[in-house]
């Protein structure tokens, strides 16, 4: 994503506190997002992956946070934050837990 892009989101998500239209555009796209994950956990879990401790719903809105956090800092500080990096230590993160728990 370019800088502009991501700028202009998160210019939306201002914007967002102060117009019904796009606060609701927004809440319609972070639920989409999250249920799309949600459902894929939820899958995973059936077949026994990840562990069963995992609410579907409470991850994908954490994994949603993680993403919007790092688009912030990705804007706010652009030279010192390293995306890869991020994203690769959250998903260590994720497989850390779920090899410890099983």
């Amino acid at each position: 994503m370019r800088c502009d892009d991501l700028t202009a989101y998160i210019q939306a998500i201002v914007a967002s506190s102060t117009s019904p239209s796009i606060a609701s555009a927004l809440r319609a796209l972070h639920r989409d997002m999250t249920q799309l994950i949600s459902e894929q956990i939820a899958t995973q879990q059936s077949v026994g992956q990840p562990s069963t401790w995992i609410s579907p719903t409470a991850m994908a809105q954490l994994i949603v946070a993680v993403v919007h956090g790092t688009l912030v800092v990705s804007v706010v500080d652009a030279e010192r934050t390293d995306e890869a990096a991020i994203g690769a230590q959250f998903a260590h993160l994720l497989l850390e837990v779920r090899t410890t728990l099983h």
